[in-house]
């Protein structure tokens, strides 16, 4: 190619291009808009033809095919706004009513489209003032006039009425009614309904006259919700009634009675009307029959978290019910529609096959929210989103058939900022205002994998290869590993928080708030900032060097040299371009607009003296998020602030051909390939395959029995065909002998053809007579009964006319094939003849009647000229009987109003009486149910008091149990107290002594100093008396001197009275130095002293507090163990416990024996003695020496206790010779003993006096600070059991000084 045909772009040589070639697309792209993913959330949705609905999605009016699942779409105006939708079926189009958004420096407007054209009309309400908002919008006369319903700030309310296909206003009215909404038929032309909160009224419309007149309909209650059934309307009311009106009346009512829930909402259909209730997703069917109301039957829907019903619509054949429901929010107010379908037509049939007759238009639901980011695998079929109302959703589409389909979506816990996709679609980032989550994408969930804490994570952005993740948090950008989780480098630079982060090939392009953009591939390559606007997007081009930003001032800069200089300059005036992406694969660059548009340039711009072609499309509603393009370039996927995601169609251009992009994806890549599945999926598939096998088998099954079936059938239908052949030959000859009668009668119908005539002329001159006598009493009556009469004479011209025409037809067939029966047959010459005859005759019998008919008239005229004449004076005074008559039925209209305001008053009075009734029945049931309550509360109190009871005996013993710990923790704080004293006086020690150390250092430091001024001033004497010396010595050796005293004299003030004045000002300064330095000095070894003061106290209380915690835990551990050890004494004793009770039965038994000898011997000499004179008891070493190795090892309280004791025992007692006891001593013992059983409480006491008394008792309560065994009186009795075992058993009871085990 030559030199001429380049254009050098930024030093680059490129082709130049044109977009246009005049009105066609010669190079570029066309964009369609395939499918819209969204619902708005003001709007209703309504049915139309069989299977159609219509609703708002963005800024398209979408026609949705049931059957088919397919959009068509209606373009809307660039600037509307949606207020409210309603859509008007008619024969032949399809009218869509739509009212705008207005604000205080507009018109109310209403926008009406038509399937039968392509530009809207436009209805502007110039009549009103501005910021007045449309409510409630009506079509009549089949769309020809729009009744809208306004309002105003002041609270006024205006109906206007617009002739749609002229843009003009008929009338409108002004009124101070508060209406709620309009309701009218489709085919009348000059009425419509009109309600309010207490308030019915029909008005009534003359186009010509350009009036509106309203009357009064009867009403129940406030009206929530209107149905209309042709020409008859059932309304719903706060009472919860349903009442159906006919001819503006109520005919009869219907209440809930049954339902738990309140009614809020009805839509007709053929038979009746669908209610709709609030807080429970059913719908109820009610039928319109004989003149009354009747429940059919309820519908459960499936629908979770249902809050109520908004709107609902019945199609025209009855197939469909659309239901938008709104759903529970967090916020109050907040918006959360979903619209719903209900195949009501095939509803029971569904029922009987186990289907769900209900679903949902969107699965899974939209985005109510901004949609924050779309993301694409380049390897797989996969696209992901999120918005700001916490949703995400994946979708599956396929390229070759244009399907998106909603796989699931996932309700997040926090509100998220961005979120990324790995490039193999198994891995998601998604970022928070307090972190980073890393999701494993699953084919059915989504399953966190990691957290990183991370503030403000504004942006993520996965690399082309998916090795790193930039996150962009506050003012830095964060390169992560996505497979270790671990930060890599930190990049900054951004003044403010980071708005967008893109990856090109490996350059990573950031912006941030403040304007500042930066371009980094492992260094800074670009640092561009322009702070005079501020800017809403940025992209950076690497081929040919140039950075491309759209800024607030409606213009977008392009700057080259590393972003250094502008280049270029483009006008987007009306509108900001907010997001900016260029596909380098189709040559273009793309912006987002502020309204919704997406705008198409050529990339890179040759052309820079003129104005740049572009292509646009409007797509949102507002300002477009995202824009993104699928791997095989076939559709562009784009995201608004109004939540909805539109998909379009792309279809690419070069020299005004279209061109096919090139498959990218093979057919394995079409379909979902994710790389992990959960578990519950793998399971469900399983199921599902097993039901599939089952279904298989039913399938077999019911070939074989559709085939027996169908055989069956075939015989049946031979032998219906056999029959029917029967009946037709019976029908041919019976068909034949009707046609004979039928001929007879056709001629004797046509001899008395001529005496009917003479008969009805009679009957019509004596009619005629009587009808102009009665003329003039109509005409009065006629006013009153025309507009009753139009109605039923149209439906009366209507039945008329079709019957008419059934009949002529009838007779036409019928006389047809007689005449055609009759003209095969040989008699045809013969009939025609006869027939010609007879019609001859017919015409001179008409002409002859019609003669003498027209002189009667003519006598007839005459007459009623007269008539007519005396007529007119009888008028004047049918007029004045008539004015008279309208002032009575003015009066009667009043009374019957009184008597009818008269009748309100008595039954709202009823109704208040039997309102009181059953307040006071309520109240009755509420005093009764409340002293029931009291008896139970009664009976509950005295279950209380019992348990407080129980309580507080156990708080008794606990605060009993408390006293012992608490006299222990007061003897630690008063240990404590004391040791903290000791330390006290030692620290106060340590300082004097410290203190008078350093007193003696300052006395020694001053004394030194002293000496050492003592020392020079010696010196300085003596040098002093040497000076003097020498002048007396020089003086003597002259000779000149006459005076000598006066000599002298001069040499003493020389050497003392100057020498000392000069002296002691030196000695006042050195003094005063010295005196600052001792005083610094003094105030620095004060400080020192005092902070080491300070840290050797410090350290003291650190390590007394140390060591009373260890004390404390030592003290805590010694206890635990000395309880543990008397647990184990108390169970050894127990065991010696049973020894002694055996041994002392042993012993009751001697004593018995004993006493029975002595009884027997008291006769005889008492010189008698045993071999044994004496029973010495003693203690074997051995025995105790075992006694005391079995025996537990006891704490220093108790082993000096025992020390003392055994003193004493051995002091007292070594050797006891006890000699053979007599009766009194056996006695004595017994008594002893019972005395050992009966007396333990006075042991208890002495024992614990005698522990009162000594000192050493204050290291008791570590031993009791843990229960002993729960029975105490046990081991008391084993105590003294083994006291007496390890004593002898002559020893008396006050010897014993026994172990007392407190609890």
């Amino acid at each position: 190619m030559d030199q001429e045909e380049y254009v050098m772009v930024n030093g680059r040589k490129t082709i130049p291009r044109r977009m246009y070639n005049g009105t066609k697309i010669n190079t570029g792209v066309q964009l369609h808009l395939h499918y819209a993913y969204g619902l708005n959330q003001k709007a209703s949705s309504y049915l139309f033809k069989e299977e159609s609905l219509a609703y708002l999605a963005g800024q398209y009016i979408v026609m949705y095919d049931i059957s088919k699942k397919k959009q068509t779409f209606i373009n809307r105006s660039d600037e509307d706004e949606n207020w409210l939708l309603i859509v008007q079926i008619t024969k032949k189009y399809l009218s869509i009513g739509i009212g705008l958004k207005n604000n205080a420096k507009n018109y109310a407007t209403v926008r009406v489209y038509k399937t039968n054209r392509k530009t809207p009309f436009t209805l502007q309400h110039q009549h009103l003032a501005f910021g007045v908002q449309i409510k409630a919008l009506q079509f009549i006369d089949n769309g020809k006039y729009c009744i809208s319903l306004c309002q105003s700030i002041q609270n006024s309310f205006f109906i206007s009425i617009f002739k749609t296909n002229k843009e003009t206003l008929v009338t409108y009215l002004d009124t101070r009614d508060h209406y709620i909404n309009l309701f009218a038929f489709i085919s009348q032309n000059e009425n419509f309904y009109a309600y309010g909160p207490k308030f019915l009224r029909i008005f009534n419309v003359n186009v010509l006259a350009k009036t509106m007149e309203d009357q009064p309909v009867e009403q129940q209650d406030t009206i929530l919700s209107v149905a209309q059934l042709s020409q008859n309307f059932i309304t719903l009311d706060q009472g919860e009634s349903l009442h159906f009106y006919r001819k503006n009346r109520i005919v009869c009512s219907f209440k809930f009675q049954e339902f738990e829930t309140k009614p809020n909402i009805i839509s007709a259909y053929s038979a009746g009307v669908i209610v709709g209730f609030v807080d429970n997703p059913i719908i109820a069917v009610v039928e319109v029959y004989n003149n009354s109301l009747e429940y059919k039957k309820q519908y459960k829907l499936n629908i979770l978290s249902f809050s109520h019903i908004l709107s609902m619509h019945v199609g025209p054949d009855d197939s469909y019910i659309t239901i938008n429901a709104q759903h529970l929010a967090r916020e109050e107010n907040a918006l959360n529609m979903e619209t719903y379908l209900f195949n009501f037509g095939i509803v029971d049939i569904i029922n009987t096959a186990l289907r769900d007759p209900f679903e949902q238009l969107y699965t899974h639901g939209v985005h109510k929210g901004k949609i924050l980011n779309i993301e694409l695998s380049p390897c797989k079929s996969i696209l992901t989103t999120i918005s700001e109302d916490k949703q995400f959703k994946l979708w599956e589409f396929s390229y070759t058939r244009g399907e998106f389909k909603c796989l699931y979506s996932m309700q997040l816990h926090e509100i998220p900022l961005c979120m990324a996709l790995h490039p193999m679609a198994f891995q998601c980032a998604i970022g928070y205002r307090d972190g980073l989550k890393f999701y494993f994408v699953l084919q059915d969930d989504l399953k966190q994998v990691f957290y990183e804490n991370l503030k403000q994570c504004t942006q993520l952005k996965y690399s082309p290869g998916g090795n790193t993740i930039a996150v962009g948090t506050l003012s830095q950008i964060q390169l992560y590993n996505p497979y270790t989780y671990q930060v890599i480098q930190v990049i900054t630079g951004h003044s403010g928080q980071i708005t967008s982060l893109e990856w090109n090939d490996k350059i990573l392009i950031s912006s941030c708030s403040q304007g500042l953009v930066l371009c980094h591939n492992n260094q800074r390559i670009i640092d561009h900032s322009f702070k005079t606007h501020k800017a809403f997007c940025a992209t950076y081009d690497p081929e040919y060097d140039l950075l491309i930003g759209s800024y607030s001032d409606n213009k977008v800069r392009i700057f080259n040299d590393k972003a250094l200089n502008l280049y270029h300059e483009i006008d987007t005036y009306p509108f900001n371009y907010v997001t900016v992406q260029i596909f380098k694969l189709l040559d273009i660059i793309v912006f987002g607009t502020s309204c919704g548009k997406i705008r198409v340039y050529l990339w890179p711009f040759t052309n820079f003296n003129q104005e740049q072609d572009f292509y646009q499309i409007q797509v949102h509603q507002g300002p477009i998020s995202q824009i993104k393009l699928s791997p095989d370039l076939s559709y562009m996927i784009s995201g608004g602030e109004d939540g909805t995601v539109s998909i379009i169609k792309v279809k690419e251009f070069l020299d005004g051909k279209e061109i096919t992009v090139a498959e990218l994806m093979s057919k394995d890549a079409d379909k979902l390939s994710l790389a992990f599945v959960s578990r519950n999926s793998q399971d469900f598939k399983k199921d599902q395959s097993k039901e599939l096998d089952f279904q298989d088998c039913q399938f077999e099954n019911l070939i074989q029995k559709y085939n027996k079936k169908r055989a069956e059938v075939d015989q049946h239908n031979q032998q219906k065909i056999a029959d029917q052949k029967e009946l037709l030959s019976k029908i041919m000859e019976d068909a034949d002998t009707r046609y004979k009668q039928q001929e007879n009668q056709l001629f004797n119908m046509r001899k008395q053809h001529g005496l009917n005539s003479n008969e009805i002329q009679q009957s019509t001159e004596n009619k005629l007579l009587t009808l102009y006598q009665e003329n003039d009493k109509l005409k009065f009556e006629r006013k009153d009964l025309l507009s009753k009469n139009d109605e039923e004479l149209i439906r009366m011209k209507s039945n008329f006319q079709n019957l008419l025409k059934d009949i002529e037809n009838d007779f036409n067939q019928k006389l047809n094939d007689l005449i055609d029966r009759f003209n095969k047959s040989n008699d045809e010459s013969k009939f025609r003849e006869v027939f010609h005859q007879a019609e001859k005759e017919h015409e001179l019998l008409i002409n002859q009647q019609k003669k003498k008919k027209m002189d009667k008239l003519q006598e007839l005229t005459e007459k009623s000229e007269k008539l007519r004449s005396s007529n007119t004076k009888y008028q004047k005074e049918c007029e004045r009987f008539l004015a008279r008559k309208m002032d009575l039925e003015g009066l009667i209209k009043e009374t019957e109003q009184q008597i009818s305001h008269l009748d309100r008053e008595r039954e709202n009075f009823k109704q208040a009486n039997k309102e009181m009734k059953n307040q006071l029945k309520d109240k009755e049931k509420l005093i009764f149910q409340k002293e029931k309550e009291i008896k139970n509360y009664r009976n509950k109190n005295g279950h209380l008091q019992n348990f407080k009871n129980v309580n507080s005996f156990k708080l008794g013993q606990l605060q009993e149990e408390k006293a012992p710990l608490n006299q222990h923790t007061g003897e630690l704080d008063t240990n404590i107290r004391v040791m903290y004293e000791e330390l006290t006086d030692e620290a106060t020690a340590d300082k004097n002594l410290d203190q008078h150390i350093e007193d003696t250092k300052k006395q020694i430091f001053q004394a030194k100093q002293k000496l050492s001024q003592n020392r020079e001033k010696i010196f300085s004497d003596r040098a002093h008396c040497l000076s003097i010396q020498n002048e007396i010595f020089q003086s003597l050796d002259k000779p000149d001197i006459d005076n000598f005293r006066v000599y002298l004299s001069d040499i003493h003030k020389k050497f003392f009275v100057d020498s000392k004045s000069k002296g002691q000002e030196d000695q006042v300064l050195i003094l005063q130095q010295e005196m600052e330095k001792n005083t610094q000095n003094a105030i620095r070894e004060e400080l020192l002293r005092q902070r080491d003061f300070l840290s050797k106290k410090i350290n003291t209380v650190t390590r007394v507090s140390k060591q009373n915690d260890d004390d404390k835990n030592n003290l805590i551990i010694k206890v635990q163990n000395e309880n543990n050890q008397l647990i184990k004494s108390c169970n050894e004793l127990r065991q010696q416990r049973q020894g002694l009770k055996s041994h002392l039965v042993n012993m009751e038994k001697a004593l018995d024996i004993i006493s029975k000898e002595i009884n027997l011997a008291e006769g005889h000499e008492l010189t008698e003695k045993s071999e044994d004179n004496h029973l010495v008891i003693t203690l074997q070493p051995e025995k105790l020496k075992k006694s005391r190795q079995s025996q537990p090892k006891l704490t220093g309280f108790q082993q000096y206790h025992k020390e003392r004791d055994m003193e004493k025992m051995t002091k007292s007692t070594k050797n006891l010779f006890i000699e053979r006891p007599t009766k009194t001593d056996l006695n004595q013992l017994l008594k002893e003993i019972k005395i050992f059983h009966t007396t333990d409480q006075d042991l208890k006491d002495q024992v614990q006096q005698f522990l009162s008394n000594d000192n050493s008792s204050s290291i008791l309560p570590q031993i009791f600070k843990y229960p002993a065994n729960s029975s105490q009186e046990e081991t008391q009795i084993a105590a003294l059991e083994s006291s007496i075992a390890t004593y002898g058993h002559n020893t008396s009871i006050e010897q014993l000084h026994l172990p007392i085990i407190k609890q």
